[in-house]
């Protein structure tokens, strides 16, 4: 039987970025990552709900939605103008928006929710990160970048000190979620660990009110959105969780952006989370 441990859990964000201006006015180009942390812009794009907010506020928006995977190809994307709002998380918000400071100032647009996420390992040995040693392989969508990557060294410089906080690092590896999923459960491989900006965001809280008033029917949008075969009542299950929220405010993101700073990730020291965020009145209880 393959033997999965949780060895940490924290409540993180994904979040929406978007350089400022974005592109024309009336054609949006949205890159998603994979999985339900994305269910709000899967809801989104199943109710065509971008575009009906667009008509409110008189504009015609024609919607493209792109896959991608890992905070380095969102970033990458995002800065090379191929798209023009990306899905991604924490870190790679942080990362871009001290990047670019000054310059095209990408900043978040609004959350996707707040999602716990849990490093698991086929290692029967592994009980903490302190368990890890170099015949482990830890896969995260994108090493060092990645909302992942960044959990996993707040972690390490929490056991070890901050000093200490890229010490697994040279364990991890960039891989896909689908992907690194699929290693982990086959226990085969070295893998043992993984618009208008107005009609953008009430889109989105109508789409985390819809989530929130009909669970089921945003299952049945993540479905047929992402042509999945995963067993509907696990999803939602998952959706359910009292530790899932689906809101368009983001919650607790500074700790991560001090920590960062602190670990020389960043140049510019955040003091708000207004600092990397676009104001706007659907996220004034963030933080």
């Amino acid at each position: 039987m393959t033997h999965l441990l949780s060895t940490f859990a924290a409540l993180t964000l994904a979040t929406l970025i978007a350089a400022a201006p974005a592109h024309a006015e009336g054609k949006l180009r949205i890159a998603e990552q994979f999985g339900v942390v994305y269910l709000l812009l899967n809801v989104a794009q199943d109710q065509k709900l971008i575009e009906k907010h667009g008509l409110k506020n008189g504009v015609k928006i024609d919607v493209d939605w792109i896959k991608l995977s890992g905070g380095g190809a969102v970033n990458d994307a995002l800065l090379s103008g191929s798209i023009d709002i990306a899905g991604a998380g924490v870190g790679p918000l942080l990362t871009i928006w001290d990047r670019t400071a000054g310059r095209q100032n990408v900043k978040g647009v609004a959350s996707l929710g707040n999602f716990p996420y849990y490093l698991v390992s086929t290692n029967p040995k592994v009980k903490t990160i302190a368990d890890f040693t170099d015949v482990d392989r830890i896969a995260l969508p994108a090493s060092i970048v990645s909302v992942q990557a960044r959990i996993l060294q707040m972690a390490a410089a929490k056991q070890w000190g901050i000093g200490e906080f890229k010490r697994l690092d040279r364990l991890t590896q960039s891989i896909p979620h689908a992907d690194a999923a699929a290693a982990v459960i086959a226990g085969q491989t070295e893998i043992n660990a993984h618009l208008t900006y107005r009609a953008l965001v009430d889109a989105l809280a109508e789409a985390a009110a819809s989530i929130a008033n009909n669970a089921a029917a945003a299952v049945d949008s993540y479905l047929r959105v992402n042509k999945s075969s995963i067993d509907r009542a696990f999803l939602l299950k998952v959706i359910r969780n009292p530790q899932v929220e689906f809101k368009v405010a983001p919650q607790n993101t500074l700790g991560m952006g001090q920590f960062m700073f602190k670990a020389g990730a960043l140049n510019n020291q955040p003091k708000s989370w207004r600092d990397y965020f676009f104001d706007h009145p659907a996220l004034a209880a963030g933080s």
